[in-house]
């Protein structure tokens, strides 16, 4: 399989019509095709939207700086995005806010000329009400001499009310975690302070639903993702948002492709891997091979949480004299841990 197109789709899902019905099958590695990533959920701003360039040397799609983003609601009410860093564009909704029952479309216009539109998405008005939970589990991974070896794992399920059954709807899932780390070491007088690092868990899965899959009003028992315990993340308590988009049948057909591509085994006789083509086109050439997707989509977020006691085995204070495989310094100084941060999410409650 073409691990560079499996790359560039796995960069979509780590971060939030006509044409995309159609497939093109290329295996050859291909330069300087126009990378979209990002959309228009409904809740307040700031949206993120990411612009890059393939690359005919490496893996990586590099950064695209300089273009000229602007969001485009179905009143005709503008506003324009603002490069916080190399190829992140941030929108921060004064003007186009996300609405249920409200289309949007992008324009993108690059130093060279060329003018690029999305095909309009309309964020959906029914999503599901979800609940989550967790046990305890295992998952195996293999060894450096090819042994599968079972680990301790926290297993994330959901149960999903669904909305009115007589009205399709289709839906995504994506899982985020946050756990909460206290340094050991702190000037005297003081408490340790405490940082909180997030992640994306299994952010390769892509969980997609169709209620017409479904002849009752709700989901149950639904595996969501798996998280292999890491000590140190274990020590205090580990929250799991479950985060649940209501899509446009456009975009879930999307990914329903995206997940067969990256899904498909087989052998050399097999049909190449496919780059999937998005709702983003070049005005002047519609020919041109645009990769990703701007989506809009209408969100909810339920949330589990474990703490040390949920497990059967003996979790160790990372900052303990028996503890090892801790983040370097970060009994020090929790900033060190990729990803921290001091500010406690509003769910956390008091350290």
């Amino acid at each position: 399989m073409n691990r560079f197109l499996i790359l560039i789709l796995f960069l979509f899902f780590i971060q939030v019509t006509g044409c995309i019905e159609t497939i093109d099958f290329d295996t050859n590695r291909t330069g300087n095709q126009l990378v979209v990533d990002g959309g228009v959920i409904d809740r307040p701003g700031p949206y993120e939207l990411r612009l890059s360039l393939t690359s005919e040397e490496t893996n990586v799609p590099e950064a695209l700086s300089g273009a000229q983003v602007t969001i485009v609601d179905g009143d005709g009410n503008r506003e324009e995005y603002i490069e916080s860093e190399p190829g992140l564009y941030l929108l921060h909704g004064n003007t186009v806010r996300g609405v249920r029952g409200q289309s949007y479309h992008i324009e993108i216009r690059l130093f060279d000329g060329s003018f690029y539109r999305s095909v309009p998405e309309t964020i959906p008005t029914a999503i599901g009400r979800d609940s989550s939970y967790f046990e305890v589990g295992t998952i195996e991974e293999q060894s450096a001499s090819g042994r599968m070896i079972e680990r301790p794992a926290v297993l994330i399920f959901t149960d999903t009310e669904l909305p009115d059954q007589n009205k399709p709807v289709w839906l995504r899932w994506r899982v985020e975690n946050v756990y909460s780390f206290r340094e050991g070491l702190s000037p005297v007088g003081l408490e340790p302070r405490t940082c909180y690092v997030a992640g994306h868990v299994e952010p390769q899965r892509i969980t997609l639903f169709h209620n017409s899959d479904l002849n009752t009003g709700e989901i149950t028992g639904r595996l969501m993702a798996m998280k292999q315990v890491i000590m140190h993340e274990f020590f205090i308590r580990h929250y799991f948002n479950v985060i649940q988009f209501s899509i446009t049948e456009q975009r879930h057909r999307y990914l329903e492709k995206v997940e067969e591509m990256i899904n498909r085994t087989g052998t050399i006789f097999d049909t190449p891997p496919a780059t999937i083509r998005g709702n983003v086109y070049n005005m002047e050439d519609e020919d041109e091979m645009v990769l990703g997707y701007f989506e809009a989509a209408a969100v909810d977020t339920s949330r589990t949480f474990t703490v040390r006691g949920d497990f059967d085995f003996y979790i160790p204070n990372p900052c303990g004299s028996s503890s090892s495989n801790t983040p370097q310094n970060a009994c020090r100084n929790c900033i060190n841990i990729p990803n921290s941060t001091r500010e406690r999410p509003f769910y956390f409650g008091q350290p």
